[in-house]
């Protein structure tokens, strides 16, 4: 497959430099107007990231090179912290888990 043959970094390292260089502009003297247009740029650029991301993960499942991992973590405050619109509960980000007992 062809996303086999590219390695990741060489797909996510221009979207983080465009994240970066938002989060340079966002601190830098300008009108409100601009400030919103750097504003919907991360915003994109950080969906587009997440894009790229799963797209990857997918590659990798169907390459069967995706490896699992079981870490425990609170599901009762992750469901918490969910319905309290954090985005992100408290275990590591981007992994898979499994749910045993």
């Amino acid at each position: 497959m062809f996303l086999d043959s590219i390695r990741r970094e060489e797909i996510r390292t221009p979207m983080n430099g465009v994240l970066g260089f938002t989060q340079l502009l966002k601190h830098s003297d300008l009108s409100v107007q601009q400030q919103d247009f750097v504003t919907a740029i991360r915003s994109s650029a950080e969906s587009l990231l997440r894009v790229i991301n799963d797209v990857l993960d997918f590659s990798k499942i169907e390459s069967g090179h995706m490896e699992i991992e079981a870490s425990p973590f609170s599901l009762q405050e992750c469901i918490e912290e969910s319905a309290a619109g954090k985005t992100r509960c408290k275990f590591r980000y981007r992994r898979w888990f499994w749910f045993t007992g």
